[in-house]
């Protein structure tokens, strides 16, 4: 899939647009009062989706030019916090330095105004992302669980992803 393209998934949701939701004046609690804590529910195991039948598509909203804050919880010297949620601004690819297959790249909105670039170099949150399968509009949330021992005792990075579809 190429950069700001869509998954036949993401084009059943197509509909006709409805008016957004208004944003709580409040930037102070962690999620505004109409969007769900997807984070409250997230646990070490299997990616969560949450479905909700009406869809809105702009494709001007999927257009972006990555200016967000790198998600990366596991740095050592500037760790991002171990989770994170918000409302999907932009959906993507970036190229993958270990094979052809692209990674996904996600943009969020945190209720905070952040805006965090996601990018699934690591093969867990590569296969949450793509399980999940985000679009514009979305509420996401991931979390960071930290590196874990594998069968065969090969350790890896371990992340969740639960989604509220829009």
């Amino acid at each position: 899939m190429g950069v700001g393209t869509r998954s036949a998934s993401a084009a059943r949701k197509a509909a006709p647009a409805k008016a957004a939701p208004a944003k709580t004046a409040s930037r102070k609690s962690t999620a505004p009062v109409d969007e769900p804590d997807l984070l409250a529910d997230l646990e070490d195991d299997a990616p969560t989706t949450v479905v909700d039948d009406d869809a809105v598509v702009d494709l001007l909203d999927g257009l972006s030019e990555d200016s967000g804050t790198p998600w990366v919880p596991d740095d050592e010297d500037d760790p991002s916090p171990a989770g994170i949620q918000g409302t999907v601004t932009y959906v993507g690819t970036v190229p993958s330095d270990y094979g052809p297959e692209e990674c996904p790249l996600v943009e969020l909105e945190a209720p905070d105004g952040t805006t965090w670039s996601v990018r699934g170099y690591s093969t867990v949150l590569r296969n949450q992302l793509n399980k999940a399968d985000p679009a514009v509009g979305d509420t996401i949330a991931l979390k960071y669980f930290g590196v874990k021992e594998g069968k065969g005792g090969r350790e890896y990075k371990n992340f969740k992803v639960a989604i509220r579809h829009a």
